[in-house]
């Protein structure tokens, strides 16, 4: 059956992923020599940023996760408010308000919760993995994978589901997606 405004079960998937970037603590932890160690709420704010430039979320999403952060805070900082309101803002406008969020980020880290999101994205549907493949090229492009194995996937996949697609390989476009899949994770 379809799902409310007649979208079907790929769009009820991208919403249930997109609800579920919530943020559940916000601290600044200490490691065991006292260093300051990522801001949970600016760790995932890099994470929504990254996703968002690279096309894997919308606004909405992000808009969500504040309007959740302000709910729970009695003085919440002034981007969160920004976020919040920023319905109509264009992504890259986002983007630049997310990186002003307060906080201590690693981006390693934020990276690795950006690749969790592309494999599951990669199972929505074809053209949700194809977003992923594109933006694994994007990645590799600027020379932002650590690991050779996904950079080698990423330099890969998003012809290798031309190529299966048009049938020019003995690789079915699956098998490309499973590929991919297995990388990222």
């Amino acid at each position: 059956g379809k799902q409310r405004g007649g979208r079907g079960p790929a769009v009820a998937l991208r919403r249930e992923l997109n609800a579920g970037l919530a943020v559940e603590a916000r601290y600044v932890r200490r490691s065991r020599n006292g260093e300051a160690l990522p801001d949970m709420e600016r760790q995932h704010a890099e994470f929504l940023a990254l996703a968002l430039e690279l096309g894997l979320i919308d606004v909405n999403a992000v808009v969500e996760w504040a309007d959740g952060l302000i709910a729970e805070q009695e003085r919440p900082h002034w981007s969160l408010c920004e976020l919040a309101t920023s319905t109509r803002a264009y992504a890259e406008d986002v983007v630049k308000l997310l990186r002003q969020t307060p906080g201590l980020c690693d981006v390693a880290t934020a990276r690795r919760e950006l690749f969790s999101l592309m494999a599951k994205r990669s199972q929505v549907d074809r053209v949700a993995a194809r977003r992923v493949a594109h933006a694994l090229y994007q990645l590799a492009m600027s020379d932002e994978i650590d690991d050779p194995e996904l950079k080698q996937v990423a330099w890969w996949a998003y012809d290798g589901l031309d190529l299966a697609d048009d049938r020019v390989t003995m690789e079915t476009p699956e098998e490309v997606i499973a590929t991919m899949v297995a990388a990222l994770d």
